[in-house]
């Protein structure tokens, strides 16, 4: 009980270095969780592209619905082709609306002026391989009815480079806010000791041994991970609805954490076991050359 009040009156005598740490550990945490929601998130998204390999060919305007149903008809006769999906130019513009409002509910002038005329008449081609969709993407470059022809697993590396750059910049940020904190706790730390000199110095002379003497310090360490972790997670908790709601306008189909409150509990274990081990090696490694008997 004596070395937990010894470690409450440390942060109470600084309030404002205690705060500070807090609130620089909060926000390592905090961005820490959303590295990890977006690092899970960004692998689901990826596997959903990478097993569901699709071409998406667009046709130009001239083109008449007879003539892709047909051509449909043919891709479909194909054994390797799983599934080919008509988009019509209404259904287009239809799709076009309702993102348009999820995305963008304050700005109808977005939808008044787009009409079926302005969107292409589209086929999905789904098939068993890869190499069946490069071919059916090769053979309809060069088609006189078609526009374009997409294949997703372009999109699926433009994506894996703008999440490996999102990654880096994040493990970045992270860093330096880590450094951050380390040289933040380490000043209080040492600032904490000095204040205590004479009660240090008291109990060196009552015979205290040095682990005796540091606990207090570590107990710190663990009241602020505890603190922090805790804000961290609330404030995850707050902004998870959000990103979920962010990512699904653009990819309805995917549900980056399926599982909120169990993944919010497990992401909280996580940050409070290692903020308890990141902060206390802190704390000894300070209190390790300022404490000794």
């Amino acid at each position: 009980m004596n070395i937990i009040r010894n470690a409450i009156q440390h942060i109470t005598r600084s309030p404002l270095q205690s705060i500070s740490v807090v609130s620089i550990l909060a926000l390592t945490f905090l961005i820490g969780q959303l590295f990890v929601t977006v690092t899970v998130g960004s692998g689901r998204i990826l596997s959903y592209y990478e097993n569901r390999p699709q071409v998406m060919i667009f046709f130009k305007d001239e083109v008449l619905e007879d003539q892709i149903l047909q051509i449909k008809a043919e891709l479909e006769k194909d054994p390797t082709v799983e599934q080919v999906s008509y988009i019509s130019k209404e259904q287009a513009v239809e799709i076009y609306k309702e993102r348009s409002l999820r995305l963008f509910p304050d700005k109808p002038e977005l939808l008044e002026f787009v009409t079926a005329d302005m969107l292409p008449a589209s086929l999905g081609v789904s098939a068993t391989s890869v190499d069946t969709l490069y071919k059916i993407s090769d053979d309809f470059q060069n088609n006189q009815f078609v526009e374009s022809a997409i294949f997703q697993e372009d999109l699926v590396k433009e994506l894996t480079r703008f999440i490996d750059a999102l990654r880096i910049a994040g493990a970045i940020v992270i860093a330096i806010l880590l450094f951050t904190a380390i040289m933040l706790m380490m000043v209080v730390v040492s600032h904490n000791i000095r204040s205590f000199g004479s009660e240090i110095e008291v109990m060196r002379l009552v015979g205290a041994g040095s682990w005796y003497i540091r606990w207090p310090f570590v107990i710190d360490s663990i009241i602020f991970a505890l603190i922090s972790s805790t804000i961290a997670t609330l404030g995850q908790y707050l902004l998870l609805p959000a990103v979920k709601s962010f990512s699904l306008n653009f990819i309805a189909a995917v549900d980056i954490i399926p599982n909120q409150n169990e993944y919010i509990l497990y992401l909280y274990g996580a940050t409070l076991v290692f903020g308890v081990v990141f902060t206390s090696l802190i704390s000894l490694i300070a209190t390790w050359r300022k404490v000794r008997i």
